[in-house]
């Protein structure tokens, strides 16, 4: 069970941190592999005289340093891999099994050319052993299969030539270089489990930052944009309450004598016109921080659409015949009926009209049309042949406080006509959808839910209204 829970502890590393640790284990395996080869040539040199057996235990000391060198590209191979997240799996292997046999080679040596009767190479020999044990859990810390194979691999041949000998003082020797190799496996492992929540920390506070980081871009972005719009609507409040000031000082100073003049009649048409301007823009910030705050509640209540279209066309048709424009209303024979806040509604397909007739070119056409999605929603399209615009505006046109800037032309408009829209929409389950090319015009669709629209289906004739 114990040993079940330790794989699944490792198994649970998360990607980034098992990365880590293996960066951190390949950028100092090398370096650890050449003091291993200087180790050794020490060891050998130490048997040599015991054994006189040049030749053999030559080859074994350059078998074993070519081993260890060989960490050098392995090492290499581990940290790019481990660096790009990427194979994790095969430098994990490669890691364990270069480890294990390492550590096996290593420890054949011991076995091959020690005699454990001698009392004085048996003192020394543990002493080696012991720091071989050190050497390996720090080597392979980093990494706990790796450092359990590469503990395994280098005390076993130096316990199975103690358990050989058969006497009592070697097998008291083998017991206790199993305990301590079990401290030495122990202190690894904590020592893993410590660095793991180091590495975890840290990549945590990465994360942390990078989202503090974007947090910050978007609070600067969401600043900048509201700087925009408040320098916007100073202007476009500034611009009627000019014309409301303005024409009301001459009709007080009656520059063109008794205020039954007629000249006085067109004063007081843009007076009025200025104040609507005005007013509208006014509900139109309150209404968008009612809706932010969650004070503006939709009210629900059945309703026909065709009637809903007249009420937002006749509300635009002013404005369309100012800049030239034709709208065009193309519904069904069949009444369509649906469940919604009428007022919201109405607002909601004003907008879409107002900014179609702002953005067409005279002489042209908005059309208001609806088509049925697979799923039964209703779409409702605003649709002009106006400058258009491109994708990049098309996102950033539904966000509160940004204007876009299509063609150079800001047309009256404060950035807060589409973004209210959406969110009356939103409110009331439906969305608004933006489809435009630059310079082919635009088409805004609001889809209104299925669950919404109480009866109605369009047949294949249609009625076309038309306003001029």
């Amino acid at each position: 069970m114990w040993q079940s829970k330790r794989s699944a502890e490792i198994s649970n590393l998360p990607k980034s941190v098992r990365a880590a640790q293996l960066v951190l284990l390949a950028q100092g395996l090398g370096k650890d592999m050449l003091i291993v080869v200087t180790a050794t040539v020490l060891v050998g040199l130490y048997l040599i005289p015991s054994q006189a057996l040049w030749a053999p235990l030559s080859v074994w000391l350059a078998s074993f340093s070519l081993l260890a060198l060989a960490g050098l590209p392995v090492a290499r191979f581990i940290r790019k891999t481990a660096m790009r997240e990427t194979r994790l799996d095969v430098a994990e292997l490669m890691l364990t099994g270069y480890a294990g046999l390492t550590c096996t080679l290593w420890s054949s040596l011991i076995f091959l050319y020690w005699h454990v009767h001698e009392t004085e190479q048996l003192i020394i020999i543990s002493a080696i052993i012991a720091l071989a044990n050190v050497s390996t859990a720090t080597t392979f810390m980093l990494y706990r299969p790796a450092m359990l194979v590469a503990l395994f691999c280098i005390n076993l041949p130096v316990l199975a030539k103690l358990i050989v000998a058969g006497t009592a003082n070697e097998l008291v020797l083998a017991l206790v270089l199993i305990g301590t190799a079990a401290i030495f496996f122990r202190a690894g492992w904590n020592s893993n489990q410590d660095v793991a929540n180091a590495l975890a920390l840290r990549q945590a506070n990465k994360e942390l930052v990078a989202k503090l980081n974007l947090s910050l871009a978007e609070a600067n972005y969401a600043n900048a944009a509201k700087s925009r719009f408040l320098a916007t609507v100073s202007h476009q409040l500034r611009t009627p309450l000019n014309a409301i000031i303005g024409f009301s000082e001459l009709m007080q100073q009656k520059v063109h004598g008794a205020l039954g003049d007629d000249r006085y009649d067109d004063y007081v048409t843009d007076i009025v016109d200025s104040s609507d301007r005005l007013l509208g823009m006014i509900n139109d910030i309150l209404d968008l921080t009612k809706l932010e705050s969650g004070e503006l509640e939709p009210i629900d209540e059945p309703f026909r659409l065709p009637d809903i279209l007249e009420q937002a066309i006749k509300q635009n048709t002013q404005l369309a015949r100012q800049h030239g424009i034709t709208l065009v209303a193309t519904t069904p024979d069949l009444q369509i009926d649906l469940i919604g806040d009428r007022k919201h509604v109405i607002q909601i397909l004003s907008a879409l009209l107002s900014n179609a007739i702002k953005f067409s070119k005279p002489e042209q056409t908005v059309t208001i049309s609806t088509d049925w999605r697979d799923n039964g929603d209703l779409a409702i399209a605003v649709i002009d042949k106006g400058i258009g615009m491109t994708a990049e505006m098309a996102d950033r046109v539904l966000n509160p406080f940004e204007q876009t800037d299509r063609s150079g032309s800001q047309l009256g408009a404060m950035g807060l006509g589409l973004p209210l829209a959406k969110a009356l929409a939103e409110r009331q389950g439906a969305s608004i959808e933006i489809r435009s090319e630059q310079g082919s015009g635009t088409t805004a669709y609001l889809v209104w839910p299925s669950e919404k629209i109480i009866a109605g289906r369009p047949q294949p004739q249609a009625r076309q209204t038309q306003q001029n």
